[in-house]
């Protein structure tokens, strides 16, 4: 029988196990990152090299999340790939509640649509009946229009919709709606009902339990001298019923730890790859055979030892890490307060394979880019009498697409809550305070539609844009052209971005420096390989402003360092150009003081 479910008569209040599949491409990890509701897999990160699993909640609902690599993924091997399948049972054993499978509607290929083929192949045909089609998009559209669209014009879509039921879920990788968490969570949930409340188990995972239940016996029988003495000193310390929650704590963090453990590392993921390594022998028998070139029984040696390195090379390698996984996990025997971050340390090991992935491809880029950027700050420039510029007095004109962090931007300069974040800027405000030792002025300016050129854009708002310039009197010292780091940049961004500039002058470049804000979304990423990874429209928008760059983590105020940097690269820049402050053309300037005149007011 393939399918073998399991009841649970309050499936509601169990932990949901939900696996995520995709094809190529950084979707699936976006999505765990959107469930979560925190960074585990930065922007950057297209693929992963095993099989990763993250506790969190979905609207409130404890939800374990185990991301597979993707299918077709260009660096692992096929006998890489089935081991990772073999792993994710493991880590969603005895059964998974959920299949989400992970496409980009933009970049649909055949691939893609191949991809639950390939989930059936691993985990049975049964499976598509818990498997729910998760598509994303970018930008702001109507979800309703675009779910009629899927279901009435995309044939190849809507054959792999109703291969799982009629389910989808459609999001925006850019868009944070608070309601997303909850539908998404009432069509998991609908579709368990639909099955009685069971989640999905097979033969396999079957032989998965029970190979992690004997390695948790042996995990804890190896325990057990340490627990005695814990519970000892718990004995004399605690009394009565606090002495009882004490000891189900206690007992809680260890069973967690040594179930993680066992997740990671048992019987039926090593015996998968014995066999593995056995039957490279016997190939490598076959091929020394063949092959004629060593005779007798040496020949038999060779070619097995040579046919078993090669197909056992992976599973080996696999051991070895699990091996070092299991090292560097150390007893938390006076450690009683128990939580998903707890477990959550036990599932984050390959995450140094990604960075150093990612380390290796961007190298010799990234340290080029930070060196010029480096030299943008003051002491790269002298002026002309040998001293560096120290300006008592900086003008900032913030401009930007709408929602890309140029209010929140502003208040982290300025260091207090000076513009209103949250609602679209209608018109440029101007304010000002003192910062380490300036006196600065910001103006803040209606952003436009990133996927819009500026001829859609509405005449009001382009006059806005030139009043940041004349807000601030001869002119900003500096531009800062604001990027929110955790949407994606593509061709349509930059020359939207690009048309929206030149609406100042053709020489605006020369004084624009690129903001990136929503720094805390990088993680352990460097805004460098952030901007080597994001793609060649990026890269184009950063060496058009002569590679002067800067990331503001909004949400840590408290970090003056980032804002002193921001203004000694200012500095640098206004050493390095003739005039001390970008200027609009004389035509330009006499129609947007015109303008400003009637509400100046109001702005300021």
């Amino acid at each position: 029988m393939d399918k073998r479910v399991m009841r649970r008569d309050a499936f509601h209040k169990e932990e949901l196990r939900i696996v995520i599949f995709g094809s190529s491409g950084p979707s699936q990890f976006h999505l765990t990152n959107c469930i979560l509701g925190r960074k585990e897999f930065s922007k950057v990160v297209c693929s992963i090299a095993g099989c990763r699993k993250n506790l969190g909640k979905l609207a409130g609902r404890w939800v374990s999340v185990v991301n597979a690599p993707n299918f077709y993924d260009k660096d692992l091997s096929r006998s890489k790939m089935e081991e990772e399948l073999r792993r994710s049972k493991c880590l969603s054993s005895p059964g998974l509640h959920a299949a989400l499978v992970v496409l980009d509607l933009e970049k649909l290929s055949p691939n893609d649509i191949s991809v639950p083929k390939l989930v059936t192949k691993h985990f049975g045909e049964s499976v598509l009946g818990h498997t729910l089609i998760l598509l994303s998009y970018e930008g702001h559209l109507e979800r309703a229009a675009l779910e009629d669209w899927i279901l009435r014009r995309d044939s190849h879509l809507r054959v792999l919709v109703e291969q799982c039921g009629g389910r989808f879920h459609v999001f925006s990788r850019s868009w944070r709606d608070p309601t997303w968490s909850r539908e998404l969570l009432e069509k998991i949930e609908k579709m368990l009902k639909n099955h009685g409340g069971m989640f999905y188990s097979n033969k396999s995972y079957a032989r998965a339990e029970r190979s992690i239940r004997k390695e948790e016996k042996r995990l804890l029988k190896k325990r057990a001298e340490e627990m005695k003495r814990v519970w000892r000193e718990l004995e004399e310390q605690y009394r009565g019923e606090e002495l009882r929650k004490k000891m189900e704590e206690y007992e809680a963090c260890v069973g967690a730890e040594i179930r993680a453990k066992a997740e990671l590392d048992n019987r039926w993921l090593r015996t998968s790859l014995a066999v593995g390594i056995g039957l490279g022998f016997v190939t490598g028998v076959a091929l020394g055979s063949i092959a004629g070139v060593v005779e007798g029984p040496v020949g038999v040696a060779v070619g097995g030892a040579i046919g078993g390195a090669m197909c056992g090379a992976a599973g080996g390698a696999v051991q070895v890490a699990m091996k070092n996984i299991e090292d560097r996990v150390v007893p938390q025997a006076r450690t009683f307060s128990f939580n998903s971050v707890f477990i959550n340390r036990f599932y984050r090991s390959h995450r140094f394979q990604e960075q150093d992935r990612i380390k290796r491809r961007t190298g010799d880029s990234v340290k080029k880019r930070k060196k010029l950027n480096t030299m943008m700050e003051t002491d790269a420039f002298p002026s002309e009498n040998g001293e560096t510029n120290n300006l008592s007095e900086l003008r900032i004109g913030l401009l930007g697409w709408r929602e890309s962090g140029k209010s929140s931007s502003g208040n982290t300069i300025l260091g207090r809550e000076e513009f209103r974040c949250g609602i679209r800027t209608a018109q440029c405000v101007k304010r000002q305070g003192e910062v380490a030792g300036r006196q600065i002025t910001v103006v803040d300016t209606p952003g436009w539609r990133k996927n819009k050129s500026a001829k859609d854009t509405a005449e009001l708002d382009k006059e806005e844009i030139g009043c940041n310039v004349s807000l601030c009197p001869p002119g900003p010292c500096a531009l800062l052209l604001v990027i929110n780091v955790d949407s994606s940049f593509t061709e349509t961004h930059r020359r939207s971005a690009e048309e929206h500039l030149e609406l100042l002058s053709d020489t605006v470049w020369t004084r624009t420096i690129v903001l990136f804000a929503g720094g805390d979304w990088l993680g352990d990423t460097t805004i460098e390989q952030h901007i080597e990874c994001e793609g060649e429209a990026l890269k184009w928008l950063v060496e058009k402003c002569g590679n002067r760059y800067h990331v503001l983590n909004n949400k840590n105020r408290t970090d003056g360092s980032q804002v002193t940097e921001l203004l000694k690269k200012i500095e640098g820049m206004v050493a390095g150009n003739s005039t001390g402050c970008f200027m609009l053309p004389a035509r330009r300037r006499a129609s947007s003081s015109e303008y400003l005149r009637p509400n100046m007011s109001k702005r300021v």
